[in-house]
């Protein structure tokens, strides 16, 4: 056994600590670089998926727009073209 100071480490301490602690950090580095392969995996396709569930609703709401026979219903044409336009941009 190496000597101790005046704390009460030793150098058989200090390297026990130093092997230790870089266990765990490379094994809590792997499992953030694997949580993170997961993330940039489904983080695209989830906003795929919202992204076609929001152009589906929309292309409902053009169809029902479209379909309805009473004109004064149907509002405006240019309105209805710049709300369709806001819905697509905020998706």
């Amino acid at each position: 056994m190496k000597t101790q100071g005046k704390n009460g480490w030793s150098e058989d301490l200090e390297e026990v600590m130093k092997t230790k602690d870089s266990e765990d950090f490379m094994r809590l580095g792997h499992l953030a670089f694997k949580a993170n392969k997961i993330l940039a995996i489904c983080g695209p396709l989830l906003t795929g998926t919202a992204a076609s569930g929001i152009l589906y609703t929309l292309e409902g709401s053009i169809e029902s727009t479209i379909q309805e026979r009473d004109l004064e219903k149907r509002g405006k044409g240019e309105m209805f073209e710049v709300n369709v336009a806001l819905k697509l941009v905020a998706a």
